[in-house]
């Protein structure tokens, strides 16, 4: 795609007519190369991109943090529009954040979505959108349990931006641990059993 891109770039500028077109042609191109290149990464995030022009961003420390319930809700986000434009390429991280419900509305806090040129902090308060009764039951959920409101993922629908959340219990430490010696344990096994 690289060397497509350049040897076109090469033929426009050694042609002499329409240099102003030629100039908006070449621009389009690099910016068509430049967003069809690969991620970038922003820590335990990673970004999916599927065939039908759907982006994932998933929360990779939200399995390893918490145990999480198998019933998850799907929110809309406040967002301004650069934000949206940055989530939409994929700058986003989650792996920090949490979600809580205050005076009756859902909020994402600590998500980084960095903004260049944004007066607004990358770490600000977004509210989710969510029904009535769908912010009732988590509230409920949570103050029985004692749970916490954890995003696992955000995507595109269509044109509209979500959220998915589920409830989850905070892991120990020990636990944690465990965790890691059974992974470890596991990927011993299997490299023995490749090795015979």
């Amino acid at each position: 795609m690289s060397q497509f891109c350049a040897s076109i770039v090469i033929w426009l500028l050694l042609t002499p007519k329409h240099f102003l077109g030629k100039i908006r042609l070449i621009i389009f191109i690099i910016q068509k190369w430049f967003t069809t290149c690969g991620t970038i990464n922003y820590g335990a995030s990673y970004k999916v991109q599927s065939t039908d022009n759907t982006m994932k961003i998933y929360n990779k420390r939200a399995k390893f943090d918490y145990k999480l319930e198998d019933k998850t809700y799907e929110a809309g986000i406040s967002l301004s529009g650069g934000e949206a434009r940055a989530v939409r390429t994929g700058h986003l991280d989650l792996s920090q954040s949490h979600s809580r419900i205050m005076n009756g509305e859902a909020f994402l806090i600590n998500a980084n979505i960095p903004v260049l040129g944004s007066k607004l902090q990358s770490t600000r308060a977004r509210r989710l959108l969510l029904h009535k009764h769908e912010i009732v039951s988590i509230l409920t959920k949570m103050k029985q349990r004692k749970l916490t409101l954890v995003p696992i993922k955000m995507y595109t629908k269509g044109r509209l931006i979500k959220v998915e959340l589920s409830l989850g219990k905070t892991k120990r430490k020990f636990e944690k641990r465990d965790l890691i010696k059974k992974k470890d344990i596991q990927r011993e096994i299997e490299r023995e059993l490749r090795q015979k």
